[in-house]
């Protein structure tokens, strides 16, 4: 029989609902934290299961599996690059640059365009490698992601 139980907050921000699924008595998010295929994120009030999510993650990381395995190509090719100077990097002198690169803290690159929900609260250290970006083609082609709460 398959069981949602909540924790503490119903939902988050973005009105996704919060729930542990169990099967039985195999709680399958600590189950895909184990296999790999799922990252340990405890976001206080909600850490009932925190202890088992983190050691779940530090032994499927130990063990190589799923997201933690490495990634092997047999027919890897280095492109020479153009290095930038610093001051081609840092458009934050430039008005017209006012997209924010942030780097998440799980090391994801996102960028955030004026009017996004969380552009006035999100600041931009270079020291980290974030930047600013001039139009969105930019920020893409650099590798980085549009944020999930833009309009």
């Amino acid at each position: 029989m398959v069981r949602l139980e909540k924790d503490i907050t119903d939902r988050d921000k973005y009105n996704r609902l919060l729930r542990y699924v169990w099967l039985g008595d195999m709680l399958i998010n600590q189950t895909l934290v184990e296999q790999g295929f799922a990252k340990s994120y405890s976001y206080p009030p909600d850490i009932k299961y925190q202890d088992r999510f983190v050691a779940a993650e530090k032994k499927a990381r130990e063990d190589k599996l799923g997201l933690w395995t490495a990634c092997v190509s047999t027919n890897a090719t280095v492109a020479p690059t153009t290095a930038i100077s610093p001051a081609a990097q840092s458009s934050a002198s430039n008005p017209s640059c006012t997209i924010k690169g942030n780097i998440s803290a799980s090391g994801e690159k996102i960028y955030h365009p004026q009017g996004c929900g969380s552009y006035s609260k999100t600041t931009i250290d270079e020291k980290r490698g974030e930047r600013w970006f001039c139009t969105e083609a930019e920020a893409q082609s650099s590798g980085w992601r549009r944020a999930l709460n833009c309009p």
